[in-house]
């Protein structure tokens, strides 16, 4: 199965590294928000869904 990385059809550029960045830090806190719910612990889930949530 072949995978699609969107990285290659970028530039080499500071642009696209912050680009990449940004996405990595997007999924990360999206992930974060769905492993602590909201009604066990509502601080750390909403710290962790605040980047997520800046769209």
């Amino acid at each position: 199965m072949e995978q699609f990385v969107l990285h290659q059809f970028w530039s080499d550029g500071k642009l696209s590294r912050i680009a990449t960045a940004l996405l990595v830090i997007y999924g990360l806190t999206g992930t974060s928000a769905r492993i602590i719910p909201a009604d066990m612990n509502f601080l750390l889930h909403t710290l962790g869904s605040l980047p997520a949530m800046v769209e």
